[in-house]
C-alpha cells in the first residue's frame, strides 16, 4: 500500500522525493539539451515549434533551471546547511550552469563550420558532456564528506 506523500507505480512507490529531486531534474536535464539546439540551431528550433518557438524556449529555459536547481538542492552535501543556504545555493548553482553552457555555445557557434547538423550534434554533445562532469563533480563533493553526516 502506498504511504502519504508516494503513490504506486507499476508495483513500485514513487515518492515525493523521487518526483522533486530524480524525474523533475530528468527532465531537467533533457530541456537543458533541447535548449541546446535553440542556440546552436535556431533556424531548425523556429521551423520546429514556429509560431511558438519563444514560448517552448522559455519553458525549456525554466525547466532547466528548475531541474538543475532541484538536482542541486537534494544533494547530500546541501543537507548540512539552513534551507536559506540550500536555496541560494541552488539558485546560484544552476543559474551558473545554465548561464555557463549557453555562453559556451554561443560562443563556440561561432567557431564552428556553417553546418547545421554539425552545429546541433556539437550543442547536444557538449550538453551531454556538462552534465556528466557536474555529475561527477557533485557525486565527488558528497563522497568526500564524512559518512557521519547521513
Amino acid at each position: 500500500m502506498a504511504t502519504s506523500g508516494s503513490k504506486a507505480v507499476e508495483g513500485q512507490k514513487m515518492s515525493m522525493t523521487d518526483l522533486f529531486f530524480r524525474y523533475i531534474p530528468l527532465a531537467g536535464s533533457a530541456s537543458a539539451l533541447a535548449f541546446s539546439l535553440n542556440v546552436m540551431n535556431p533556424t531548425f528550433f523556429r521551423s520546429v515549434f514556429s509560431p511558438n518557438e519563444l514560448l517552448v524556449a522559455n519553458s525549456l529555459w525554466f525547466n532547466a533551471h528548475l531541474g538543475i536547481g532541484l538536482y542541486l538542492y537534494g544533494r547530500r552535501h546541501m543537507r548540512q546547511g539552513t534551507t536559506y543556504q540550500r536555496v541560494l545555493f541552488s539558485v546560484f548553482g544552476t543559474v551558473l550552469f545554465n548561464f555557463g553552457s549557453v555562453l559556451f555555445w554561443a560562443t563556440t557557434r561561432a567557431l564552428i563550420l556553417k553546418n547545421d547538423v554539425l552545429r546541433s550534434l556539437f550543442g547536444i554533445g557538449t550538453g551531454i558532456a556538462m552534465l556528466f562532469i557536474g555529475k561527477e563533480y557533485l557525486d565527488f563533493i558528497d563522497g568526500s564528506m564524512s559518512k557521519e553526516l547521513d
